[in-house]
């Protein structure tokens, strides 16, 4: 997987161990990513350029059926579209993902450590993409 994420051109991407291994966590190996690798994939996959259309169009439907509604969804008008990615681990709470809206698309990917608590993280996350999704009806 590292080498294909090399492939992809994800610089700050890596797997060193599999999801919940906490002894393999204990000894040191950790899973990274980055804001700026996200959000490339998520460019490649509004663009429809991930692979092919077909892969780029099945992810996007996967990624609009997101379970966790608490951070880029929360704030946001039910009727604008969110194909977002979330993630929650110890000391991280990330969500990735599009806004799809009439004024056009827009990519948000925010990414936390070490956040008072989750609950504010997620709090975080919501307020930013509300701002965002504001001033992108304002231009």
């Amino acid at each position: 997987l590292n080498d294909y994420f090399k492939k992809l051109g994800l610089k700050g991407t890596s797997i060193s161990r599999r999801m919940l291994d906490f002894l393999a966590r204990k000894r040191g190996k950790e899973n990274y990513t980055t804001a700026q690798d996200m959000a490339l994939i998520l460019r490649k996959l509004y663009r429809r350029e991930f692979m092919d259309l077909e892969t780029s169009e099945r992810c996007l439907r996967y990624l609009k059926h997101q379970k966790v509604k608490n951070r880029i969804r929360a704030k946001l008008p039910p009727d604008i579209i969110v194909a977002n990615k979330s993630g929650t681990e110890r000391y991280v709470c990330h969500d990735c993902g599009l806004m799809l809206t009439p004024k056009g698309g827009m990519l948000i990917c925010v990414l936390t450590y070490r956040a008072p608590s989750k609950k504010a993280a997620s709090e975080f996350i919501s307020r930013l993409a509300f701002y965002a999704y504001n001033y992108l009806q304002q231009i």
